[in-house]
């Protein structure tokens, strides 16, 4: 079972459990400090660790969705001409705050809000910067017309 939790840990991204004779650490004075390790759980990850993984996600997707929607600002930026649509702005603004909400619950310690939050404003901001008016208008600028729009917009409802 030992190899199987190590080689879960590692597929997870975190460290093997030295084995315990591995614990004495040479200091530069020469003296030897042994090391414990943190208990483990039943399920071979101690809850630090997961506590570690947690926090690495929602750094991941913080990370994602705020590339993903300074791209989409650097878009409507760079052509002045492209017609955002109140849609578009309104999921936007949904992605913003509940990245907000993610900083807030990550400052409290609920990191359980925070991944749920940080994985939705992801997949919102994906939605924004994918979003099917946005790409007709990025590769054919000069036939999206409001009225193209429109039409784009009532036929994928």
């Amino acid at each position: 079972m030992a190899v199987v939790a190590a080689q879960l840990r590692g597929l997870i991204g975190l460290r093997p459990v030295p084995p315990a004779s591995a614990c004495h650490t040479p200091t530069p004075g020469g003296f030897t400090v042994a090391l414990r390790g943190l208990p483990v759980t039943a399920s071979a990850l101690a809850e630090w660790e997961v506590d570690v993984l947690i926090r690495r996600r929602v750094m991941e997707s913080q990370t994602r969705a705020l590339h993903s929607l300074g791209s989409f600002a650097d878009i409507v930026r760079k052509l002045p001409s492209i017609v955002v649509l109140d849609q578009i702005a309104s999921q936007a603004a949904e992605a913003l705050s509940l990245l907000q909400a993610a900083r807030e619950g990550i400052a409290a310690g609920w990191y359980d809000v925070a991944i749920h939050d940080t994985q939705k404003a992801q997949a919102v901001a994906d939605d924004v910067f994918f979003h099917p008016t946005v790409l007709a208008q990025l590769y054919f600028p000069g036939l999206c017309t409001k009225i193209d729009l429109a039409l784009i917009c009532l036929f994928l409802m």
